[in-house]
């Protein structure tokens, strides 16, 4: 409870005073293609009386790519910073979007993420050297106010928020009162021995790699962002502190 009216509270809070993320445009898919193929999509569109909307992004896309190609010289721009012109044009790689559909998708990551054997206990190989006894006991004691904030401040502005919660670090960083409700969730947390089911969710990102975006083998790798990724952070930074 306390953990969905933190949610909340710092929602209606940034949503009231710094607005939303605009919604992600629906046509972005067009930015890849080659002008052929938006030759064909568009002539496609008008014969089907496609939206308007549609009809209009497309055709101004294919403007600017046209435009784009006949004022741009290349062996100008290439002697002049060949990395910024390397970044710039492979960069477009990244806007790729996947081909395949979402059942599809769902088998090829569940089959590589799922555990197949819970219960199996590792073995160490004979090689492997043991590991020493620990010379001193592992503190058990909850992580005070002073530790949650001193990680705060250490970890990047720049992190992913997870879309689940968009949760970013930032307000931890500038807000006490926000680090206070933190550091009380983590200790009871740490107090119970209980991770709260909303933390276990995770948001998986697809960053094109290379081939064809109809795979999901070969073409695309999953970045997972976690909801409330700051607090599994905050405790895996705790116990290597300790």
């Amino acid at each position: 409870m306390e953990i969905d009216d933190l949610n909340r509270t710092m929602w209606a809070y940034f949503s009231a005073n710094y607005g939303q993320v605009k919604a992600r445009n629906e046509f972005n898919h067009y930015n890849s293609m080659s002008k052929s193929k938006l030759k064909k999509c568009l002539r496609k569109l008008k014969l089907q009386n496609g939206k308007l909307k549609e009809i209009k992004y497309v055709s101004r896309l294919l403007r600017k790519k046209f435009r784009s190609h006949v004022q741009r010289n290349y062996e100008e721009e290439l002697s002049k910073d060949f990395w910024k012109f390397c970044k710039k044009e492979f960069e477009e790689s990244e806007t790729q979007e996947p081909n395949f559909d979402e059942s599809s998708c769902y088998d090829y990551f569940r089959n590589i993420f799922f555990e197949k054997h819970k219960n199996r206990t590792f073995n160490l190989p004979s090689w492997l050297k043991p590991f020493p006894v620990p010379s001193s006991n592992f503190d058990l004691e909850c992580p005070t106010y002073q530790e949650i904030t001193k990680i705060i401040r250490k970890m990047k502005s720049s992190g992913s928020p997870c879309p689940i919660d968009q949760i970013s670090i930032i307000p931890f960083k500038r807000c006490p009162i926000l680090r206070t409700q933190l550091w009380r969730l983590l200790s009871k947390c740490w107090t119970e021995k209980y991770i709260p089911t909303i933390w276990k969710r995770a948001v998986a990102v697809f960053i094109y790699k290379k081939d064809s975006p109809d795979n999901p083998a070969n073409c695309f790798r999953a970045s997972h962002v976690e909801s409330f990724h700051l607090c599994d952070k905050e405790q895996n930074f705790q116990i290597r502190a300790r």
